[in-house]
């Protein structure tokens, strides 16, 4: 799936001039692509993420930008398409972490990076949802603390 997010970066690239505004939007077409397949939503939403955030480093320096939009475009895609947000957001954002670790991030920058863009899927999904998505994240053993009160704080 990377060589083909790849593709579609670069086409958004040669066409608007930089890539990293199209990221939100492959990550959500992406998820709504394999929400009619037999694909584990969870399995899937992981898989996209992971895809995104290895296009963009791929093809763009701004891997934490990238890695902020493509998890807020996987939850996005999740909530379009009925899926559970807030039992999914959290594997998100582990995929999105191990994902942006093998590109060389640290573990904090891409763990700040990818609540950012679950917190920001959560605000503008809003409601019960938004917040059920809030305390997924809170009560989450693998995020640390600190990077999320970091970026709860910062939302945008």
């Amino acid at each position: 799936m990377t060589d083909q997010v790849v593709g579609a970066f670069k086409s958004a690239e040669a066409i608007t001039g930089g890539a990293i505004g199209s990221v939100t939007h492959i990550a959500r077409g992406a998820v709504k692509g394999f929400s009619s397949t037999a694909v584990d939503m969870t399995t899937g939403a992981v898989a996209v993420a992971e895809s995104v955030i290895n296009g963009v480093g791929k093809v763009s320096g701004d891997v934490l930008a990238g890695t902020t939009n493509a998890v807020r475009g996987v939850i996005q895609g999740i909530s379009d398409t009925g899926g559970d947000v807030a039992k999914i957001a959290v594997s998100v954002v582990d995929g999105a972490i191990s994902a942006a670790k093998d590109l060389g991030l640290s573990t904090e920058a891409a763990a700040h990076s990818a609540v950012l863009g679950v917190i920001q899927a959560a605000d503008e999904i809003g409601g019960k949802v938004g917040e059920s998505m809030k305390q997924a994240l809170i009560g989450s053993a693998s995020i640390p603390k600190d990077v999320l009160k970091a970026a709860l704080g910062e939302k945008k």
